[in-house]
């Protein structure tokens, strides 16, 4: 494996070097230069606004007797009294004996399958 891969190698690298030698060697010409273009005017800068006069700061907590009346609570709504359950269903109680069922013959069909099964 590792000849042949070798070998490969060395075909692929003896037909690129030979490509390389064959082609013909005229140069591409150069692209001519192309003329400068007229630079843009600069636009004139724009006036700075002037700046807002200082706000004096104001307290708003100044003054009063700072103090303050609590606010009643208000009365809790009584809890809502919890429904009883239903009962289930004959159909329900069926539904589940038939899960029993599957599962049942799902774990025995996989029993018979090991047992008969050729790998040890």
């Amino acid at each position: 494996m590792k000849k042949a891969l070798a070998t490969l190698i060395v075909a692929l690298s003896a037909t690129s070097a030979f490509a390389q030698t064959t082609s013909p060697t005229t140069a591409t010409p150069a692209t001519p230069a192309t003329p400068a273009t007229a630079a843009t005017p600069a636009v004139p800068a724009t006036p700075a606004t002037p700046a807002d006069p200082a706000t004096p700061i104001t307290s708003d907590t100044s003054g009063g007797t700072g103090a303050t009346s609590a606010t009643a609570a208000s009365p809790a709504v009584p809890a809502t009294p919890a429904t009883a359950a239903t009962p289930a269903t004959p159909a329900d109680k069926t539904d589940v004996k038939q899960d029993k069922h599957t599962k049942h013959d799902k774990k025995s069909s996989q029993k018979d399958a090991k047992g008969t099964s050729t790998h040890k």
